[in-house]
């Protein structure tokens, strides 16, 4: 399970239509995100590495996806290093739990619809 499901629950106030605006809402915002930390690995800029993987690591946190939380760290604390040893390996294991986050979310606005 990557999504703490009790603790967004519990910051949506038990309330479902707010839960949903959430979760549709990081699902928008950590997919560019993911493009713009995939985008910065790549040109080897820690500047905006560090930006988006912030941001990232922020709004994962805010909903309790704590897989995709500790990735975006990761790439957080190393960027702010402007250390892109092993950056591939962490971006990949970022991404993976990017996409099974968003997964999981998404399976279940069509569960709440």
């Amino acid at each position: 399970m990557y999504v703490n499901w009790d603790f967004l629950k519990e910051i949506a106030d038990a309330d479902a239509s707010f839960q949903s605006e959430l979760v549709q809402e990081f699902c928008e915002q950590a997919t560019a995100l993911g493009e713009r930390i995939k985008d910065a690995v790549e040109a080897l800029d820690a500047e905006a590495l560090h930006s988006a993987a912030h941001s990232l690591k922020g709004s994962a946190a805010s909903v309790g996806a704590e897989d995709l939380t500790k990735a975006a760290a990761n790439l957080d604390d190393r960027a702010r290093e402007g250390d892109f040893e092993g950056a591939l390996e962490r971006l990949s294991a970022l991404l993976d739990s990017l996409h099974g986050t968003i997964h999981e979310m998404k399976a279940w606005i069509k569960q709440a619809a």
